[in-house]
């Protein structure tokens, strides 16, 4: 699969426009922080459900939760927008929605389902916009997830969201990246 991407300044105003590419009508916006009001202002997200109940490492339980807000809210796609957090997080709700059991997504034995995945990273460093790969914990333990469907459909690189960053937050950005 190809990603599609839109880089630049302010890209985030486009997400409509990469929405309809990727036929997304009603995502979950996983994401936390500064960042969720960039996104409320677009038209096509006033009425998104947001999940923002999960961990700085994502542990399994905050996938479980996002796959059951993402079947109680009727969506049909994932919008993560955050750090390797929260698109690991969008990745396992994905994992999870793909798999027919717990223990599939743990083998990495998912199934081809239409669930388009957007990531906009507001961190620069992770990489996890750009990988089918994601880390969350089960227990404390880490756990490894990967499959060619985790990979997002569609990216959004907009420089203006790291602007929101804390001090701290830019300098570890600028030493991961």
């Amino acid at each position: 699969m190809i990603q599609k991407v839109i880089r630049g300044r302010d890209s985030v105003r486009k997400i409509g426009t990469l929405m309809e590419k990727l036929e997304m009508k009603r995502p979950l916006i996983v994401g936390s922080g500064k960042l969720i009001p960039h996104l409320a202002r677009q038209e096509a997200l006033r009425e998104a459900p947001v999940f923002s109940g999960y961990h700085p490492n994502p542990d399994l339980s905050d996938a479980e939760e996002g796959a059951r807000i993402f079947a109680e809210k009727g969506c049909d796609s994932l919008i993560s927008i955050g750090g390797g957090s929260a698109m690991d997080t969008a990745k396992a709700v994905k994992a999870l929605l793909c798999a027919g059991s717990l223990e599939e997504v743990k083998q990495n034995r998912l199934q081809e389902k239409r669930i388009p995945h957007l990531a906009i990273p507001g961190t620069a460093g992770s990489g996890a916009e750009a990988t089918a790969n994601g880390v969350l914990y089960e227990n404390g333990v880490k756990l490894s997830i990967g499959h060619e469907t985790l990979l997002p459909e569609g990216v959004i690189l907009d420089p203006a969201l790291l602007e929101s960053l804390p001090e701290y937050h830019k300098k570890s950005c600028a030493l991961d990246a």
